[in-house]
């Protein structure tokens, strides 16, 4: 993502993890706003 490539970028990182948002979340996101994008 443009978040994490400007970190990498701009910090001195010495260990970094990235995980994906829990299916449940993105399932409640979706219903809320009541589209798929």
């Amino acid at each position: 993502t443009r978040t994490v490539s400007r970190m990498l970028a701009e910090l001195e990182v010495s260990d970094l993890t990235v995980t994906d948002p829990p299916v449940e979340d993105v399932i409640g996101r979706v219903f809320r706003a009541g589209v798929v994008s």
